[in-house]
């Protein structure tokens, strides 16, 4: 029997409700200053999207990024619906007051069924002076 992408992305959105915190996703425009590779976020050319994410500790599956010395500042694993358009230059802020980036050198794993994207993975860090950095 083939999978519904339909029944999976329902599946998914009744996780992100039950467990899942509502979010403001902000893809920023990025201009690089060339000094020390700093990213400076540009403000006016940003796109802000609502929605809820899942943000769980890394696992023993995900170990692996932790000798690549891309993880520091408690790395969570974020998930978030197919539907929301996250990238390497999203910031993602909750409802608590948490920030989180995206490791950009990670990647964003999109889940897909019959070309449906279910869900996006993404490992991110809190930004620095956010509450999730204390949180663990």
């Amino acid at each position: 029997m083939p999978l519904d992408p339909t029944a999976m992305r329902t599946d998914f959105e009744n996780v992100l409700d039950e467990q899942g915190t509502t979010c403001t996703f902000t893809k920023h425009l990025i201009i690089y200053s060339g000094l020390y590779n700093e990213a400076l976020y540009q403000t006016g050319s940003n796109t802000t999207t609502s929605g809820v994410a899942l943000f769980l500790p890394i696992g023993p599956s995900d170990i692996q990024i932790l000798p690549q010395g891309q993880v520091s500042l408690y790395p969570r694993k974020m998930f978030v619906h197919g539907s929301i358009d996250v990238t390497s230059d999203s910031v993602v802020l909750d409802v608590n007051g948490s920030a989180y980036s995206i490791i950009s050198n990670m990647g964003i794993t999109d889940y897909t069924i019959s070309g449906t994207i279910i869900y996006r993975k993404a490992f991110v860090r809190a930004q620095i002076g956010s509450e999730g950095a204390y949180n663990g």
